[in-house]
């Protein structure tokens, strides 16, 4: 068996084993082959992140491993070695080292200030890729080092290379008497009843609107003195923020979440009376707590529809897979599909059908995603197959409809 054999027979294991994918690389980071699924997209992630470590010198082919973590804190092994008289990078990953949640990644990705079309497919990945330790994934590589010269190494031969996170110039404690800082943000009882409100989906919520204005004067607290328009849209932000994130914690999908943030916040911007702001606000609050209570509290159905359900809306970006969805409940196709269809009035493929279309509204709403990247986004075919599903269900194309929703 020669050398390219043991590292195909070795990604292979290490694939069906663990999900960790292998690419390998020429040195101007030209793909040579990977048995990744996301093949495209991560690629173009590590080129843009892996540049700053392997210029101008590159790595070396006699070099040992090198473990790098990249912007989004994902882990990546390399190990440099030569080819056919071709310098060749082997890479193991993407890994996470611990479990993150969905909004911390989504926030790492504000603060990369990644493209909503790179957030969304990043979202659609994340649950790929798996949570291993750098020691493990360091043993991993150590069976490719082997496999390629024919000696053992060991953890502390590892490198670690990083992308530089931002850091504030000055870390030291800022001097809070130059500015205008309350002495006290006050209780947080209304935050905290208004958040749990969203998270239940309790739409008999009976508080005064007036409670959004107590959030904003006592526990956010002043963000822009001298500017009342920009303090209330700053505050409001925030309060979006929290809104938001209690939502996801509520069931609501990570991509309908953020993309109905992205959009409150836009229009917040393009408004310029600080009463209009806060019905904006209330407007928003509204619509969080109906999203959640939509999933949360839709009419009763068995346990076994309200799990298939549930899957639906978590999954609505990926292409579902009914017969695996009818498996895991331990059900056959035909009699999982006639039980959905009874208990809902409508079809299961109907069902996720009307369930995309929704999610391509708010999509074509709040983006600037193109049609082809929003037929993409939610696992259609086709752009001409969502193009036509999306005027079955909504009485318009896709372009229209961002049309009218641009000139309301």
């Amino acid at each position: 068996m020669n050398v390219i054999e043991k590292i195909d027979f070795l990604s292979d294991a290490l694939w069906a084993s663990t999900r960790i994918p292998t690419f390998h690389f020429r040195t101007d980071l030209s793909l040579v082959r990977s048995n990744s699924v996301w093949e495209n997209h991560l690629c173009n992630f590590f080129r843009f992140n892996v540049g700053s470590i392997i210029q101008p010198d590159g790595l070396k082919t006699g070099t040992m491993p090198i473990l790098f973590i990249d912007s989004l804190f994902l882990n990546w092994m390399i190990q440099p070695y030569r080819l056919d008289r071709t310098d060749i990078y082997l890479v193991l990953g993407p890994v996470f080292e611990t479990s993150i949640s969905g909004s911390t990644f989504k926030r790492q990705m504000d603060i990369q200030k990644m493209t909503v079309s790179s957030q969304i497919n990043f979202l659609k990945m994340v649950k790929d890729f798996p949570v291993l330790s750098n020691q493990q994934l360091f043993h991993y590589m150590a069976m490719f080092h082997y496999a390629i010269f024919k000696h053992t190494i060991t953890y502390k031969d590892l490198t670690l290379k990083r992308v530089q996170q931002p850091t504030p110039p000055n870390a030291a404690f800022p001097n809070l008497d130059k500015f205008d800082i309350l002495p006290s943000h006050g209780s947080q009882a209304h935050e905290k009843l208004l958040l749990r409100n969203v998270r239940e989906g309790n739409i008999d919520y009976t508080h005064p609107a007036s409670d959004i204005l107590a959030i904003q004067n006592n526990t956010i607290g002043i963000l822009c003195p001298g500017n009342p328009l920009r303090q209330a849209k700053d505050s409001i932000i925030v309060y979006i923020a929290l809104v938001t994130r209690a939502a996801v914690e509520g069931g609501l999908s990570m991509e309908t979440a953020y993309s109905l943030s992205d959009y409150y916040i836009q229009k917040l911007e393009m408004t310029d009376s600080v009463s209009d702001i806060y019905e904006l606000a209330q407007d928003m609050y509204d619509t969080f707590v109906h999203a959640v209570h939509l999933i949360r509290h839709q009419t009763p159905y068995s346990q076994s529809i309200q799990f298939a359900i549930e899957y639906i809306c978590k999954h609505i970006y990926d292409e579902i897979d009914i017969d695996a969805l009818a498996k895991d409940l331990g059900y056959n196709t035909y009699y999982m599909t006639k039980l959905f269809k009874k208990e809902t009035g409508t079809s299961m493929k109907e069902y996720i059908l009307k369930e995309k279309v929704e999610n391509a509204k708010i999509l074509l709403k709040t983006t600037g995603l193109d049609i082809n990247e929003v037929s993409d986004s939610l696992s259609f075919h086709s752009s001409s197959y969502f193009s036509t599903a999306f005027k079955k269900i909504a009485g318009c194309t896709p372009l229209e409809y961002r049309k009218q929703s641009e000139e309301s």
